[in-house]
């Protein structure tokens, strides 16, 4: 139904961007060749999930393979709490990129590197599945 609909699309406007969400690992190609832009194979992402919730539960999403440069990113949401070892570590000196620092509720518009990480503070950042476990070692406490 999907190829179906997104096919419509095309056929109605050329230049429009077609995505499509699919759920069998047969259709990717087939959707891919018929011309649709991005192609979400829903069936990759619920299992980059699961296995990324197992090793941390501050994984919020995961940029799916459609994003070629981003593919195999966690967006990994961080409180940093007081027993948190990034705390008082400068941002240049995260192991990981990040792109928000929210700070009393508000994002943080300009960041400087040298900015201190504070109790309190949440970080969006972009995490490659392989340092999952390392970024799990920097923020969880001890209870």
């Amino acid at each position: 139904m999907n190829m179906l609909y997104a096919l419509t699309a095309m056929h109605l406007n050329p230049k429009i961007k077609t995505i499509a969400i699919n759920n069998s690992e047969q259709m990717y190609d087939g959707l891919k060749k018929a011309g649709i832009d991005v192609v979400v194979p829903i069936y990759r992402m619920i299992g980059n999930v699961i296995a990324s919730a197992t090793i941390t539960g501050s994984v919020i999403g995961v940029i799916s393979e459609s994003s070629r440069k981003l593919s195999g990113m966690e967006m990994v949401e961080i409180d940093v709490k007081e027993c948190s070892k990034i705390k008082g570590i400068k941002l240049k000196e995260l192991p990981f990129d990040y792109i928000v620092l929210i700070r009393e509720g508000k994002p943080v518009k300009y960041l400087n590197p040298e900015e201190e990480i504070k109790v309190g503070d949440r970080l969006l950042s972009l995490v490659k599945f392989d340092q999952l476990i390392e970024v799990e070692r920097l923020i969880q406490c001890k209870e």
